[in-house]
């Protein structure tokens, strides 16, 4: 089934494929988790994941106007994170706000330099 990307999920996929040779990076990844007495989430597909080899998980989520537009996005992205770090993922949420020129297909050295050491 072919799917349809975001062209910033993309450029960031590209990007990071490039920069963290070694470690498995995937887009929209199925992550089956644990509920905790926090959550009720069990089922969530993070924009980009990071496996490493060594075990670390990160999930990236990438945060457009939608996400800061509604507040049943906002309640139901808070759930997914909380979710996630319970069962030892890193969420780094890239929000347009922060990072527009992701959007725009034009990132610099210096804007990738910052997601890098997010990581």
């Amino acid at each position: 089934m072919q799917k349809n990307y975001r062209n910033e999920q993309m450029l960031l996929y590209s990007i990071l494929k490039s920069k963290l040779e070694g470690c498995k990076i995937r887009l929209e990844y199925e992550v089956w988790l644990k509920p905790s007495s926090e959550t009720k989430t069990t089922f969530c597909i993070p924009d980009i994941v990071i496996l490493y080899d060594q075990g670390k998980k990160i999930a990236i989520r990438m945060m457009g106007e939608k996400h800061t537009s509604s507040c049943i996005i906002s309640r139901k992205d808070k759930s997914q994170k909380q979710a996630l770090e319970h069962n030892g993922w890193k969420v780094i949420d890239i929000e347009k706000e922060y990072y527009p020129r992701l959007w725009d297909n034009i990132i610099d050295n210096i804007e990738i330099n910052k997601i890098l050491d997010l990581m």
